[in-house]
């Protein structure tokens, strides 16, 4: 849990009671970082590290219910690098760190955004809104499926790591080449119909992973710009949560998945999960997903 002394700090101790209340973590790092030249006195002559050392004690101290092992730890650099090295060394399972940013907006370049790209687990990004999941609470939950490697490590970090058995989960996909269907005259059917198709068998899929998890979903198919239709239905709904997945790992597949993941990130209403479909323990493909999409052959999360 990276943390700060700013707004959203009362919305990213929110997500983890609530993800701790939904799940069996085991061990928690509570992980500051401090500006460079950290030797630098402050008027006062004190260390910031020592500012930042009793600021941690009392996030902790409002983390002392949770029936986790608490661990704190402060680093000093440049944040997004900081954070990614430490998860890294660490080998945690999920990076949660809160969005700054005015007018729901992520600034360009923001520390979130970058750990997003960078790290090589999940992240969840929390912003502070009206329906920020609560323990206790429902929520909606929007779920991006579009059959790559990346969407199935969305649904299996959610299903596994966050286990919110009170969210109502909407699946949707987006079908990104096909015409308005106003527009659609008798000689596309035969174009628009097998991508149909292609995607319901996606959203049945990804319907029955959910499923052997105890989870009821909801599914939608839109036509359009994957970015505008995922942001669109989110906040028509109201979303506490979106669930969206990329590869990771490499930086070119960082790259092309790059613009919707980017999109998403900066004009989401609400908190987002971006899962990597990576494992630095089995590089292996999964079995049973097909993307029209051509993807790097890498492992699953």
């Amino acid at each position: 849990m990276c943390v700060d002394d700013d707004p959203v700090l009362d919305a990213v101790l929110a997500a983890i009671d609530w993800s701790v209340e939904t799940t069996k973590w085991d061990e928690l790092l509570v992980f500051h970082v401090v500006p460079k030249a950290p030797l630098l006195l402050t008027k006062k002559g004190q260390d910031p590290r020592a500012g930042a050392a009793a600021f941690l004690v009392t996030v902790v101290e409002r983390l002392s219910h949770l029936p986790v092992t608490i661990e704190i730890m402060i680093a000093s650099g440049d944040p997004a690098e900081s954070i990614v090295r430490t998860a890294d060394r660490n080998e945690v399972d999920l990076i949660v760190m809160g969005a700054r940013g005015e007018s729901h907006d992520f600034p360009v370049g923001s520390v979130s955004q970058k750990v997003a790209y960078l790290a090589e687990t999940d992240v969840l990004v929390v912003r502070a809104c009206e329906t920020s999941p609560d323990v206790g609470s429902s929520f909606q939950t929007l779920i991006t499926v579009d059959g790559s490697q990346g969407s199935e490590a969305g649904i299996t970090s959610f299903a596994n790591k966050l286990r919110a058995q009170r969210a109502t989960i909407h699946l949707i996909h987006v079908i990104e080449s096909l015409p308005r269907l106003w527009e659609v005259g008798s000689e596309d059917e035969a174009m628009v119909a097998p991508l149909v198709r292609h995607a319901e068998q996606l959203l049945e899929r990804a319907a029955s992973l959910l499923a052997a998890h105890g989870l009821e979903t909801q599914r939608e198919c839109h036509h359009g710009s994957p970015a505008t239709e995922i942001l669109d239905v989110a906040r028509r709904l109201e979303c506490g949560l979106i669930v969206i997945g990329s590869l990771g790992h490499t930086r070119l597949a960082r790259l092309l998945l790059g613009p919707m993941t980017q999109r998403i990130l900066r004009h989401a209403p609400c908190s987002v999960l971006c899962a990597r479909a990576w494992s630095r323990e089995r590089a292996v493909l999964t079995s049973g997903w097909s993307s029209v999409n051509v993807e790097p052959q890498i492992g699953m999360a």
